[in-house]
């Protein structure tokens, strides 16, 4: 007996399979873009609701990036668009064909993500989960000391930016970090 497989993958799993494609750099605002212009079916929880997801939505967007599989709206604008956008959604899927169909992989080409002969730092970011809370680590203990105070929590948002990771993520790893490395929310102390 065989078993049922969905046509809709994770926002994410489509990022990654784009990015192989065209790129890291160039997946979200494409995948973005298709489904502004209805061409990539898109569905998820809405503000805990299942449903699809409008296209529409995408102008009112609080911050650019999706968080693990995960948007949210501007709460000053959501109600400009019709239907009016949810405050979040969460679990946003796409359909796997279209992206299939929009982006499709050349056998030839060689993938920008894995690709080593790449310049691009940001490409050959660690993948598991302890190599990059090692890696976050070693920055952090490396910018306390050039810095000569904790990291604070927008510095470790933008490392985590920079390897694609999300602010939330960057939070998370800010959080992680022993007390004499993590800086409280609030003013920087003057030295």
């Amino acid at each position: 007996m065989s078993g049922y497989l969905s046509p809709w993958i994770s926002l994410t799993d489509a990022l990654v399979r784009v990015a192989n494609v065209v790129g890291t750099a160039e997946s979200w605002p494409q995948i973005k873009q298709a489904i502004r212009d209805g061409a990539l079916p898109a569905r998820g929880s809405l503000d805990g609701v299942d449903g699809d997801f409008v296209g529409e939505w995408l102008s009112v967007l609080a911050w650019d990036e999706p968080e693990v599989d995960i948007l949210w709206f501007d709460n000053d604008k959501r109600q400009r668009v019709n239907p009016p956008a949810p405050e979040h959604a969460e679990r946003i899927e796409v359909e796997s064909e279209y992206i299939e169909r929009l982006w499709p992989i050349d056998a030839n080409k060689t993938s920008n993500i894995t690709d080593p002969s790449e310049n691009n730092p940001t490409d050959l970011n660690p993948v598991s989960k302890k190599e990059i809370d090692s890696s976050f680590s070693d920055w952090a203990n490396e910018e306390t000391q050039r810095l000569g105070r904790p990291i604070s929590r927008s510095e470790a948002e933008k490392w985590a930016k920079e390897r694609d990771l999300g602010r939330e993520r960057g939070r998370e790893l800010q959080k992680s970090l022993p007390r004499n490395l993590r800086r409280k929310r609030g003013k920087p102390v003057k030295n």
